[in-house]
């Protein structure tokens, strides 16, 4: 076509969407036997199977399988919101959620919401709007409406890596109060009197803050004093480690013991060498995740070894056994850690 001297091209038409009734007119059965022939295939003959394969091939026809999901009150998919993509703890997490749900033919959505509870009370809505059939969060510090939204949609809700307070649904993971308390009480007994705490800040983080209530737990019940000075808290990196544990041993050079996680307390023991101070004789240093940094020093790290993967594996089938029963036996379940005392403590 020309116009004034100038060409154009006549756009291509746009071929129509191919319809499940477009299916069911072709193969000559109803529109609810195309249904059943993508979801419960063996409910339906063998002929009409053929049938319906032979038109499905020659339309291009393929199901829509959100569209399904809605019209049945339900969708495929299940979410888990961590507080960051950077940490290999959660990528155990989203691994052991990943194994259970794909092996059910569900997919799994993954967010983070950075340690914001606000942020993640925007994705909790966001997901519910998805109709998921499940949601799996860290930790069991939530802001109310973020609580109110679960409770009130049904949605199977699945909280990890902290047990002790009564869950939205269901919870799989331990106690960090206890696990902080013991680890900090073998320092005691270890004779360390003058214990330091670096940590993750406390923000969006309960996980963080029961092992703070843990540690300052176990000083007071060994008649010990809390100090203000003697508890700091960084960003997950080693150096932030390193800056933390120089700024506390400045103002208390008589500080004998840090506890701390893995990743803050390789800084603490690379901040020692820079001091001269010999680990674990003057200065004795736990962590917690046992991560595979913790083991590759000749000075290996104690730390506090849990499986996260096997709590993902746990939190996944709690989420499937909720989407068919109202309620389950064992909404939460504790999984055991262990203390690994190696060269960095006497």
């Amino acid at each position: 076509m020309e116009e004034d001297g100038i060409r154009y091209r006549r756009p291509k038409q746009r071929q129509a969407k191919v319809l499940m009734r477009d299916v069911a007119r072709m193969a000559g059965v109803s529109t609810q036997t195309v249904s059943r022939y993508f979801r419960t295939p063996d409910t339906i003959t063998a002929e009409n199977r053929e049938r319906i394969s032979r038109a499905v091939a020659e339309t291009g026809y393929f199901p829509n399988p959100a569209a399904s999901s809605l019209s049945a009150n339900r969708t495929n998919l299940v979410a888990v919101i961590v507080p960051t993509i950077d940490h290999s703890i959660f990528s155990e997490i989203v691994a052991g959620l990943t194994s259970v749900t794909e092996a059910a033919n569900q997919m799994l959505l993954i967010a983070h919401n950075g340690y914001s509870v606000e942020k993640e009370e925007q994705l909790v809505e966001r997901f519910l709007a998805y109709n998921v059939s499940g949601i799996a969060l860290v930790g069991q510090l939530h802001s109310d409406r973020t609580r109110e939204m679960l409770q009130r949609s049904g949605t199977p809700t699945v909280e990890l890596l902290e047990c002790d307070a009564p869950p939205i649904d269901m919870a799989v993971g331990l106690s960090n109060f206890t696990a902080s308390y013991e680890i900090t009480k073998g320092l005691i007994d270890r004779g360390r009197c003058n214990i330091g705490f670096i940590s993750a800040p406390t923000d969006g983080n309960d996980r963080v803050r029961q092992r703070l209530k843990g540690y300052s737990a176990a000083l007071s019940d060994a008649g010990l004093p809390i100090l203000h000075q003697h508890i700091a808290h960084g960003q997950f990196a080693i150096e932030n480690g390193a800056r933390a544990f120089d700024e506390m041993y400045r103002r208390s050079p008589g500080i004998d013991a840090i506890v701390s996680n893995d990743i803050l307390g390789l800084g603490v023991q690379l901040q020692c060498r820079r001091m001269n101070l010999s680990v674990p004789a003057d200065v004795a240093i736990t962590g917690f995740d046992n991560l595979e940094l913790s083991s590759i020093l000749d000075t290996r790290l104690t730390t506090i070894k849990m499986d996260t993967r096997a709590m993902g594996v746990a939190a996944g089938q709690k989420l499937l056994a909720r989407q068919v029963l109202s309620d389950i036996d064992d909404p939460v379940t504790r999984f055991p850690y262990e203390i690994l005392w190696r060269e960095t403590t006497p």
